[in-house]
């Protein structure tokens, strides 16, 4: 496997040669590139034939699934990616006792419209469900502002048969921008301010299993920690940027067009190409680029993972014992395997 990352932080990839503007900044002996693209953090910069692009017009890079990178702070991060679908079309989420609609407005990702879910009986949510909810740490966030008379509401994720069983609900206050209770199986929750009373909210947990029937939703409620609301059109909440992504190992990286950790999507999952990646100089990390692999990667260990498969051989089996699936491994999932000797009474033990 090639292992490219293209290093920009001084020099971009700059192809063929013009009198072209918006390009001068990168002319040599006074004529300026045909093309330029550069990849700096914070500053890139993509132009071609004397007009001023984007990443995506210049490039078409598939990115299909979840991949990592290193990030400025030197942690190997998930790339910037939403399970969710339609993460800003609320009209595309299942409605339990509760009604959507969008109003002209503002909000954090839409300078347009803004959709709001208010309630139509005492057990509100607005969910979708059959989301591929990966092992390992998963955060879901919501932009979220009040409407009406409304302080409470409460994000959950949830699965029909998996591990750890139970409630899994966050609760937030709207009206003083701070987090409520949670549920034990909760690990974290954060709330961010925004303007005009926009509050990114979010919570994670830890999947050992799932198996079907995933969900993420929005519940509406009159109290820390409670499941009902009050019937009242004219109450609810304010939804923008529906997100849902992994977030073990060293978190996902920013949407490098945003800044922030939000992903749109419609119909499908979106993985975002591994831009703003860095690499270790000796000293430090430098030189944010787009990291792309080749080709696939190739582990000519077989079952490499499967260690009771025929390939493996355990010497001395009455006292040595594997039990597969018992932590949740760097991959994120439940990969490690327990080796464990039960006896060892003149034993040798090995496994090979």
């Amino acid at each position: 496997m090639l292992n490219i990352l293209i290093q920009t932080t001084a020099l971009p990839i700059i192809l063929g040669l013009s009198a072209y503007a918006p390009t001068g900044a990168w002319a040599a002996n006074g004529i300026a590139p045909e093309l330029v693209a550069s990849f700096k953090r914070g500053d890139e910069f993509f132009a071609y034939n004397g007009e001023r692009t984007t990443f995506d017009d210049m490039f078409t890079v598939s990115t299909t699934g979840l991949a990592t990178m290193t990030d400025s702070d030197g942690l190997v991060k998930w790339n910037a990616h939403n399970l969710a679908v339609y993460s800003n079309d609320f009209t595309q989420f299942t409605n339990f006792q509760s009604t959507d609609a969008t109003e002209a407005g503002s909000s954090p990702i839409d300078d347009t419209t803004v959709a709001y879910v208010y309630p139509t009986g005492t057990s509100s949510s607005i969910y979708q469900s059959s989301q591929p909810l990966p092992l390992g740490k998963v955060t879901l966030a919501c932009w979220i502002k009040a409407r009406g008379a409304t302080q409470w509401f409460y994000l959950n994720m949830q699965s029909g048969v998996s591990t750890p069983s139970g409630a899994r609900n966050a609760w937030f206050d709207l009206t003083n921008g701070v987090i409520g209770s949670k549920t034990t199986l909760v690990e974290e929750t954060t709330i961010e301010a925004y303007p005009d009373d926009w509050y990114l909210c979010k919570m994670s947990l830890t999947w050992t299993s799932v198996a079907g029937n995933e969900a993420i939703s929005v519940g509406l409620c009159d109290a820390d920690g409670g499941s009902t609301v009050t019937v009242n059109a004219a109450n609810g909440v304010y939804l923008a940027g529906f997100h849902c992504y992994k977030d073990d190992l060293g978190g996902m990286v920013d949407n490098p067009d945003r800044t922030d950790t939000y992903v749109p999507t419609t119909a499908a999952a979106v993985y975002l190409p591994r831009r703003n990646a860095y690499y270790y100089n000796g000293t430090s990390y430098v030189k944010g680029g787009l990291r792309w692999e080749s080709s696939a990667a190739t582990n000519r260990l077989p079952d490499s993972n499967d260690f009771e498969a025929a390939s493996w051989t355990i010497t001395a089996t009455d006292s040595l014992t594997l039990t597969a699936a018992q932590a949740v491994g760097a991959d994120g999932e439940s990969s490690l395997t327990e080796l464990a000797i039960t006896d060892t009474t003149n034993e040798s033990h090995a496994l090979f």
